[in-house]
């Protein structure tokens, strides 16, 4: 008979550097939910690898351990040699494959919960295109600064929002359901460029991640941005919840979303500079929203001071309204470097 141990054991490592699960991956490039377990088979077993003539058969007549994977559609076998691919789990040699690291799994199914039901379809393609990439995803990017896995769930969905604002996180956090909010005014995208639609994403994310992170955890959210407790305090840019969490942006994470983008632009095969994406990255950072008296918008203090000169501010506005728009700041038709996202 076979003895279940059922003792997880993700990424499990035989002492004797034997064997490891490795994560299957389905059609899209998502990974499965997989759990591995060691099995002990204390009874004489024959078992049967490979299919058809292919196939060769071994007895086991004494206890020995198997691990065994099992993933999202249930399925499993035990593991008797490296390289070998049984009941759909991947599994090599221990020397051969890195361990995985169950809480980059746990990210994926994360990003997989994201609820993107009413969002419209260009969107929601480009989202599932974010969560792909292998260095600063959505959840791996909110993991890195949370120190832990995302805490909440996030609905994304599409919307109207009033003047020129393309996106909109609330500030409200549903307790009951554990959940963040963000409306994207698809009628603001139909001239947007992939690009510009993802660094709109990443950006949203950070805003969601941290309404849930002082709704959830006030104490540690304290500790972690002491700068932006003391704007609220000071009610610093006139209390506006949204652009006192920019200020923690340029603080904290506008150099992630500028890496989450390149990652992205560059799995799409385009070959634009560092510096194009760090400029785009600085999307809804550069004007406080407010106009002066002759109706000209009025720079932020943290944009002027991370970048002293006129003409580097031109380069990054223009390079950010160009992509969300086909034009540059002052209106002339540019060529843009992402693809038209079909809104």
């Amino acid at each position: 008979m076979l003895t279940d141990n059922r003792t997880p054991a993700h990424n499990i490592r035989f002492a004797s550097g034997g064997l490891t699960c490795k994560r299957e991956e389905n059609s899209n490039g998502r990974v499965q939910a997989i759990e591995c377990f060691e099995f002990m088979i204390d009874y004489p077993t024959t078992i049967t690898v490979g299919e058809g003539s292919d196939a060769y058969s071994s007895t086991t007549w004494y206890s020995e351990s198997y691990t065994v994977c099992t993933t999202s559609g249930g399925d499993s076998g035990p593991i008797v040699s490296g390289g070998e691919s049984i009941g759909g789990c991947k599994c090599e040699s221990a020397k051969n494959v890195s361990i995985i690291d169950n809480e980059q799994i746990q990210i994926d199914i994360w990003e997989d919960q994201i609820d993107d039901s009413q969002l419209k379809p260009c969107l929601k393609t480009i989202l599932t295109d974010l969560k792909n990439i292998s260095q600063g995803s959505v959840g791996q990017i909110i993991q890195k600064f949370s120190g832990s896995l995302p805490g909440y769930n996030w609905e994304l969905k599409d919307g109207v929002l009033a003047g020129g604002q393309n996106a909109f996180t609330s500030q409200f956090y549903n307790r009951t359901t554990g959940t963040v909010t963000t409306t994207f005014d698809g009628s603001k995208f139909t001239s947007a460029t992939d690009l510009s639609i993802a660094r709109t994403i990443l950006h949203e994310s950070i805003h969601a991640y941290l309404i849930a992170y002082f709704r959830v955890d006030p104490l540690s959210a304290r500790s972690s941005y002491p700068d932006l407790v003391n704007d609220y305090a000071q009610q610093v840019y006139g209390g506006d919840a949204n652009q006192i969490q920019h200020g923690e942006f340029v603080r904290n994470f506008v150099n992630d979303i500028a890496i989450a983008l390149e990652e992205y632009g560059k799995n799409k095969g385009y070959t634009h500079t560092t510096q194009f994406y760090k400029d785009l990255a600085w999307v809804g950072l550069t004007h406080t929203g407010v106009y002066d008296a002759l109706g000209n918008p009025i720079e932020t203090t943290w944009f002027q001071s991370s970048f002293p000169s006129a003409t580097d501010r031109k380069r990054i506005v223009d390079t950010i309204t160009i992509e969300q728009t086909g034009k540059d700041f002052s209106g002339t038709i540019k060529t843009q470097k992402g693809t038209n996202a079909g809104c």
